[in-house]
């Protein structure tokens, strides 16, 4: 079969204040994101980023700058201790960026390519964008390779039994006098309703998920959205309002599962571990605490590189 490269598809991150603009304007001037028409978006892409930068810029301060390219860098270092393939990772919005990556598998005459997004859940915006930047490099750099997709994977045994060991974990935590009184929160990143309603099947799979999860575990359940962006509509109900809704039901602990992440980045070390873990301490919650989302243990490493070799 040959050398094979597997390229590991994630989001990016900024890691200081110059960097975050840019991220912020590649996110922005991405037409799966900003349905517009380019010579509309590329002012689009400016406003939007100029509005949202100075916010951006406090949050990732608070975090030291997202940890999301190192935790993939750590996730592929691991992955290429267990096989004899290149890996490399592939950012969407930041580097090393698709054209970058591309370039250096071709140099290396490498013919087949196994491209593995970091997403468990399918979405255009996340997978799609991120696969259609990749082969748009590959057919722009006139390079002749074999392309294999691996995505749609949240339904993959060996996942889900990774996800209910870190939540049985984590309830296992939880004082017991307040078991009885717990929820688990599915906190996944939203998507405007449109989008799901235009055909893209995210909303569904996360739904899919969290029953597969959950069967065979009695623990009171919910899902949740965070991360809405634009003033359209977006998928309900917000990570926010559950926490309110669970707190006036009785509920005094709470376990986040961020359920559409394998890295940690602003959205688990900022909106959760300071916005939403203050939101429940001043609405009154006993016990708050998430599973941890960096995934490099030996069974999502071990996940990994059976996915590959399947």
């Amino acid at each position: 079969m040959g050398k094979r490269a597997i390229v590991l598809l994630s989001f990016g991150g900024p890691k200081n204040e110059k960097e975050t603009r840019k991220f912020l304007f590649n996110l922005f001037f991405d037409r799966h994101i900003i349905h517009f028409p380019s010579i509309l978006r590329l002012p689009a892409a400016i406003f939007l980023s100029s509005l949202r930068f100075s916010e951006a810029k406090k949050h990732y301060a608070l975090i030291g700058g997202s940890p999301l390219i190192d935790n993939v860098e750590k996730q592929a270092n691991l992955l290429r201790q267990r096989i004899k393939d290149d890996v490399f990772m592939c950012m969407r919005y930041s580097k090393p960026r698709a054209k970058e990556v591309v370039k250096k598998i071709k140099e290396k005459d490498i013919k087949n390519v196994i491209l593995f997004p970091l997403y468990p859940h399918y979405s255009k915006t996340t997978v799609g964008s991120s696969i259609d930047d990749f082969l748009h490099q590959i057919k722009k750099q006139n390079f002749n390779t074999n392309i294999r997709v691996i995505s749609h994977w949240y339904k993959e045994k060996n996942f889900i039994n990774i996800i209910k060991n870190l939540i049985y974990e984590e309830w296992e935590k939880i004082p017991d006098d307040l078991k009885a009184y717990s929820i688990i929160i599915f906190s996944a990143h939203s998507l405007p309703q449109k989008i799901i309603k235009n055909g893209d099947p995210y909303l569904q799979e996360l739904k899919d998920c969290v029953n597969l999860i959950m069967k065979n575990m009695p623990l009171d359940h919910v899902l949740s959205f965070q991360s809405k962006a634009t003033p359209v509509k977006w998928l309900e109900p917000s990570t926010e309002e559950v926490i309110k809704q669970s707190v006036n039901i009785g509920k005094k602990a709470i376990i986040i599962v961020p359920i559409s992440f394998v890295s940690e980045h602003i959205e688990t070390l900022f909106e959760i571990d300071i916005m939403y873990r203050d939101l429940a301490w001043g609405q009154g919650v006993k016990y708050f605490s998430r599973i941890p989302t960096d995934f490099t243990c030996s069974e999502f490493i071990d996940f990994m590189e059976e996915m590959i070799n399947d």
